[in-house]
């Protein structure tokens, strides 16, 4: 799978993208680090930071297809620009703004500034859609109490925190029981597929068919157990090698 993303990855590579294909690879690389993040916390352990990251697939997941549905990329990327700002502006008026000079996501160039400028005068209305409704439109709707709104409560300081943690830590007995979690994994490696998906179809590119095969039958693995996807990857990986690309602007092939 992170093979396949990555070669998707690189479909989207271009010196003058468009604010669509922007906004769908980096929310496929963003999911794509975490997915692989999930994997390394996990082998320490570290399950209710995977539940965290999972939340993160879950929300890039339905806010991309929300995009896609709306055909709102503009909006959003101005209106994240903005109130990127307006956090900046926060904070120089706690700090000197020429002490964050330098400084990566609190420094902003005259181009910068004389566009947040003009985008103050009428700023952009976008709304994030509500996770629940988002997730039942797509047919996820049990995810929204398993895995994003459970993972809610990991986010912000709750009572229980760390208390698998200490016994993972300390192997101090008696070890309580704790219930399996391996559905974080599969819904985790279930939600990046998903997410792929949707940037796949909201993207203005032509895939080959084979590409979407590949996604369907990785669905079909996570559903059945059934390795069925190793075929369609072969022959993406024998394409990728021979410098064939997966996209075609023209037709689907």
């Amino acid at each position: 799978l992170e093979a396949v993303i990555m070669f998707v990855l690189f479909e989207f590579a271009c010196g003058n993208c468009p604010t669509r294909q922007q906004v769908i690879r980096g929310f496929l690389s963003r999911g794509l680090q975490s997915l692989k993040a999930i994997g390394l916390l996990w082998k320490i352990e570290n399950y209710d930071d995977c539940s965290v990251l999972l939340r993160g697939i879950l929300e890039r997941m339905y806010t991309l297809a929300h995009l896609a549905d709306t055909d709102e990329f503009e909006l959003f990327e101005e209106w994240s620009f903005y109130i990127q700002c307006q956090y900046q502006n926060k904070t120089w008026a706690e700090v000197d703004r020429r002490e964050s000079r330098g400084i990566p996501g609190f420094d902003r160039s005259p181009e910068e500034d004389a566009r947040y400028k003009l985008l103050a005068k009428n700023p952009p209305q976008w709304r994030r859609p509500k996770a629940e409704t988002a997730l039942k439109r797509l047919k996820y709707g049990p995810l929204f109490h398993f895995g994003y709104e459970s993972s809610s409560t990991l986010v912000h300081p709750m009572a229980t925190d760390g208390y698998r943690d200490f016994y993972s830590l300390t192997k101090l007995e008696p070890n309580p029981v704790f219930p399996d979690t391996r559905h974080i994994l599969n819904n985790s490696i279930l939600m990046t597929v998903v997410l792929v998906q949707v940037g796949l179809q909201a993207s203005n590119l032509k895939w080959r068919g084979i590409v979407n095969q590949f996604i369907d039958e990785m669905l079909t693995f996570l559903e059945t157990g059934e390795h069925v996807y190793r075929a369609s990857f072969e022959k993406i990986a024998i394409l990728v090698r021979d410098g064939v690309g997966l996209s075609d602007a023209d037709k689907n092939v």
